[in-house]
């Protein structure tokens, strides 16, 4: 059997030639075994185990706007370790009311254990006033928070942008006008996708649970409503050049598989063995590699 690191990358290209390399190297990754220092972490968790995960309570929830659900959940970096940078997070759920903050607070806890202020943005979803395009205008607006109540007490210098699933598509489409977010113009800034639901008009093709949430976030169909799909589309952004962008993905995701992923400025990177919510257990090798790309 051949033994490899759980994780590749693939550089950026076009879509079509990364479900080529995509589909090729996870045939010769069938017998991808984690590395044996690793041997504790987990692989392909379950949302129930996400929600088991321990936690410590925000620091602050502070509002960015009237509605209820316009929210930022903030956590201090632990004191005890040198100040990483900030997290800014957004969290998936298949852009429904439903799936609501509260899943991403062991995620949260554990980026500010390990140094990073985290600012978790709650926003309104399907179900609360939250479909196509205000969960996006609610982000930006989440966004553009960080600097106007935090920009004098904490070190801005490098933020990081992590959206899951959802949340990814979210996030991506919000760094695609960085200059909307009003952070400070000497910020490093990197974009993570986690899970990313990058093309959305795909997407929204397909008959998962996550994937028949589409249309009513949208308000219909790809066919009924053509130019708003192209409009939340992150296939047509085009980042800044100055940003860092990554889209992780699981192998054994079956609520958004790689091949819906992929965007030609993101490096994207593959681990075989996590399945979806892996990134946002901090015992998985899924969230392993977010915290050593948050390191870089």
């Amino acid at each position: 059997m051949l033994h490899l690191p759980c994780y590749f990358a693939l550089n950026p290209m076009s879509r079509f030639t990364h479900l080529f390399v995509l589909f090729s190297l996870l045939a010769l990754l069938g017998g991808c075994t984690a590395l044996q220092k690793d041997a504790h972490l987990l692989n392909n968790v379950t949302y129930s185990s996400v929600l088991e995960v321990p936690f410590t309570a925000p620091t602050e929830v502070l509002a960015y706007g009237e509605d209820t659900q316009q929210k930022v959940w903030y956590w201090q970096a632990n004191p005890s370790q040198s100040m990483q940078g900030v997290v800014v997070m957004v969290h998936g759920g298949c852009w429904l009311s439903q799936f609501d903050i509260t899943h991403t607070q062991g995620m949260a806890s554990a980026l500010a254990d390990e140094g990073y202020a985290v600012w978790n943005i709650e926003y309104r979803r399907s179900g609360n006033g939250g479909q196509w395009p205000v969960a996006l205008e609610d982000i930006r607006l989440g966004i553009a928070a960080l600097n106007q109540q935090k920009g004098n007490e904490i070190d801005l210098s490098n933020i990081s942008i992590l959206g899951h699933s959802a949340g990814g598509h979210l996030g991506m489409l919000a760094a695609g006008d960085i200059n909307a977010l009003r952070l400070p113009s000497n910020s490093r800034i990197q974009v993570l996708g986690l899970a990313p639901i990058v093309d959305i008009s795909a997407y929204a093709m397909g008959n998962n649970s996550c994937q028949s949430a589409a249309p009513a976030f949208m308000g219909g169909t790809v066919s009924e409503q053509a130019a708003k799909y192209e409009a939340a589309n992150v296939l047509n952004v085009s980042f800044d050049e100055k940003l860092m962008v990554y889209s992780l993905a699981g192998g054994q995701d079956t609520i958004v598989p790689p091949n819906f992923t992929f965007h030609p400025q993101a490096q994207s990177r593959v681990i075989e063995q996590a399945g979806h919510f892996d990134w946002i257990h901090p015992d998985t090798h899924a969230f392993k590699l977010v915290l050593s790309l948050l390191e870089q």
